[in-house]
């Protein structure tokens, strides 16, 4: 799924999912892109994404997004996807860790806590981790 001609904030972008996914490469677009529409589905009118990151979500290609209101995590299961959120308050950490040129975050909620691994870009999950850690 190449970078979008479609304006974000508009009615056929109105998460603002364009600007946050002009970072990520294509070939990872590719492979998160049913992850990402089942992330879009999950979110609330007026819900707007300020950054995402791919990698993988349970076991399968997945994406975590960051809204102005929570944190989303999504895979790409066929026919039952899972879908989770944190919301911002919520969160108490992220941690995160980088080995042989991937990443994996780990958000940490009351109860609860969610890993996405296997991030070929590195720089892009360091910079969605400093993103969460300023929202929380």
């Amino acid at each position: 799924m190449p970078p979008s001609n479609i304006a974000s904030g508009t009615v056929q972008d109105p998460h603002n999912f364009g600007d946050a996914t002009a970072s990520i490469s294509a070939g990872t677009q590719k492979r998160a892109k049913a992850a990402l529409v089942a992330a879009t589905r999950a979110l609330e009118p007026g819900e707007q994404v300020q950054a995402l990151v791919c990698g993988e979500y349970l076991a399968d290609d997945g994406v975590a997004v960051l809204t102005d209101r929570r944190l989303v995590l999504a895979n790409s299961r066929t026919f039952a996807p899972e879908v989770h959120s944190l919301p911002l308050r919520s969160i108490k950490d992220v941690k995160g860790w980088v080995d042989s040129a991937r990443a994996t975050l780990r958000f940490s909620g009351k109860d609860r806590a969610f890993v996405i691994g296997d991030i070929k870009e590195v720089e892009s999950a360091q910079a969605f981790a400093a993103a969460v850690r300023g929202k929380i």
